[in-house]
């Protein structure tokens, strides 16, 4: 399913060139939101690895004690509408990539890249199929991320609500209020480095609050292969290419709340992504660096707009190409069938 979606957004792309003209402008947003909302949500309850669990318990209306209060209000809201599952999941498919395709469009002109890497290197399986509820967590907060920059405290936390309502990760994302509004100093990383180092001592009890289903993440751990390794040092390189030229220039950029954000988000989800690769733990330190994955690629499509149209066009071309080597390399070099089944594996629902 990941190429199929990255095929798609390659055609699309040609379609979100920016116009003077706003009805043109937005051509490409709804063409991007229409084919994402269409291909997540209209799926097979088989595709995906959690998929099966919220089809059943959204039919059923069972078994939802696990879940967070939002959630539970959102899938009994639905169900009174249309109790079939792929009313829940077209539904769910337009929060998500909505929220997501919004708030890169909010930033920056080359948004159609940002969702083509976030695609490539996880989104598809970690949000689109799978993690449906953290998902919308994700996008609330994303939401939340323009009233911050703006120092309007209200509006952050009201969303930040919102997403701990869905989500329990998301109480990472309160104190991110107040680190933004910090001037970004490399000093300061220092105790968010022991902070992590507190974390990682007690992961085991973390994952266990945040995670209903546990064991079932302890399994996931060990099944760290070369190609997630892969992954991380791909993403690590698009977090850290921007960041020099972002801390050299930062008197000279004019978005100066937008470019401290992304000063401080960067290490935050080097330190998440890294110290979920080399604990043996959980994932939960993953899962929490899920909330900065986004923005990881709103970091280097911004940076790459700062280039001439030539060497723009000329690094969008070998991202591109980068992408699908690494998409060609999971296919012939995986030893996990199951993986590759999930990664490739799509029907639609009424098939």
């Amino acid at each position: 399913m990941t190429d199929l979606t990255l095929f798609i957004l390659l055609i699309l792309s040609i379609f979100c060139i920016e116009h003077r003209n706003n009805q043109k402008r937005y051509i490409g947003f709804i063409f991007l939101f229409v084919c994402l909302c269409l291909l997540f949500g209209l799926r097979h309850y088989t595709v995906g690895t959690d998929s099966p669990n919220y089809a059943f318990r959204y039919e059923s209306l069972s078994e939802l004690s696990v879940f967070e209060p939002g959630f539970i209000w959102m899938m009994k809201g639905l169900h009174f509408f249309c109790p079939y599952y792929p009313f829940f999941f077209l539904v769910s498919a337009s929060i998500i990539w909505g929220g997501l395709i919004r708030f890169y469009h909010r930033y920056t002109p080359l948004y159609w890249l940002a969702i083509f890497l976030f695609c490539a290197f996880g989104g598809i399986n970690t949000i689109g199929n799978n993690g449906i509820r953290q998902g919308i967590a994700i996008v609330f907060f994303l939401a939340a991320i323009p009233y911050a920059l703006q120092k309007q405290w209200i509006g952050f936390f009201l969303w930040s609500i919102l997403a701990l309502s869905f989500h329990k990760s998301a109480i990472i994302v309160f104190p991110l209020y107040f680190l933004i509004q910090q001037k970004f100093k490399w000093w300061k990383i220092l105790p968010l480095i022991l902070v992590f180092a507190f974390i990682l001592l007690h992961l085991e009890d973390i994952t266990r609050f945040f995670f209903s289903n546990y064991e079932r993440y302890l399994i996931e751990i060990e099944s760290v292969n070369i190609g997630k390794l892969l992954q991380l040092t791909l993403i690590s390189g698009f977090a850290l290419w921007p960041l020099w030229y972002r801390y050299k220039n930062r008197s000279k950029i004019s978005n100066i709340a937008l470019n401290n954000m992304l000063l401080w988000f960067m290490p935050l989800y080097l330190l998440c992504a890294w110290g979920n690769y080399l604990s043996n733990v959980g994932l939960a330190l993953g899962r929490l660096g899920w909330y900065f994955f986004p923005i990881v690629f709103l970091n280097l499509v911004d940076y790459l707009d700062t280039k001439s149209s030539k060497d723009k066009l000329i690094i969008c071309l070998v991202l591109i190409l980068l992408v699908f080597c690494y998409r060609f390399g999971v296919y012939y070099f995986s030893d996990m069938s199951d993986q590759v089944n999930v990664i490739y594996y799509y029907r639609f629902f009424w098939q």
